[in-house]
């Protein structure tokens, strides 16, 4: 098996800088060489004129099938909507051809649905193990795309689900329920501050009582919960099917899991 490759934008002279064409031809000029496994585009802002450039790299690797992860976070600061849109659909499309991904990060990037649906390519029919979506602007409807991408009537792959910092609220928080569903091998899922309440929550806790063993802590951290004392779980492996964990004026219970409870 080929050694893991990793490539990254070297540090620019700006934060989030503004790539234009020449320099993006320089820069991304090592993926068609390179068999990278790993490929970061990630603190700069890719305009439709970079991310072209960029995205005949992303092809030179589809057709090498070496690319297992993908990072394609905060990389279309200060673009206008529509330039944005169009960036993140030529590079995701790009290696979308490749149905070989094992993660993909797209966090800090404002999405909203039609950012998603700009990444679909790259989060319908692929074996993803893992999947970021962190501060992306992201409500309701935008998780209900990023189900339908991922589950489609289908078990996912996915090990690792983290949705942190966007104002889905109930309703995008019962979507987020419904792919944990459909993901019997999830070892670790991180939901934080998505405003949702508390009876939300508890179709989570529900849906995790399947679970036999979830090996890596969660961390749910809701507004209201900040104001409740929650307990701390035990570092053991020993099931919680006795322990009720209180939540404002509601109680669950949550089964087979180890938690750690972060405020």
């Amino acid at each position: 098996m080929a050694s893991d490759l990793t490539f990254s934008l070297p540090q620019l002279q700006e934060e989030r800088q503004r790539l234009k064409r020449k320099q993006a031809t320089d820069l991304f000029a090592p993926l068609y060489t390179t068999p990278f496994t790993r490929v970061e585009i990630s603190g700069c802002s890719v305009p439709d004129e970079a991310a072209i450039v960029a995205a005949k790299g992303l092809q030179a690797l589809a057709k090498k099938k070496c690319l297992r992860d993908l990072v394609l976070s905060d990389c279309i600061a200060g673009l206008p909507t529509e330039e944005a849109l169009k960036s993140l659909t030529t590079l995701c499309d790009a290696i979308g051809t490749w149905k070989g991904l094992r993660s993909v990060d797209f966090s800090s990037n404002a999405l909203g649905s039609r950012g998603v649906a700009a990444c679909s390519a790259v989060l319908k029919d692929q074996p993803l193990e893992e999947v970021l979506f962190s501060n992306n602007g992201l409500a309701a409807p935008s998780i209900k795309l990023i189900r339908s991408y991922l589950c489609n009537d289908k078990e996912t792959d996915l090990k690792v689900l983290h949705c942190t910092l966007n104002c889905v609220q109930s309703a995008g928080f019962l979507e987020l329920v419904e792919i944990v569903k459909c993901s019997p091998k999830l070892q670790e899922i991180k939901f934080s501050s998505l405003r949702a309440e508390a009876d939300a929550t508890l179709q989570l806790c529900i849906s995790l009582q399947v679970f036999d063993d979830l090996r890596v802590s969660i961390s749910l951290i809701m507004p209201s919960m900040s104001r409740v004392p929650l307990p701390s779980a035990s570092p053991s492996r020993s099931k919680l099917s006795s322990r009720a964990l209180c939540f404002a004026t509601w109680r669950f219970r949550m089964t087979k899991s180890r938690l750690s409870w972060n405020r």
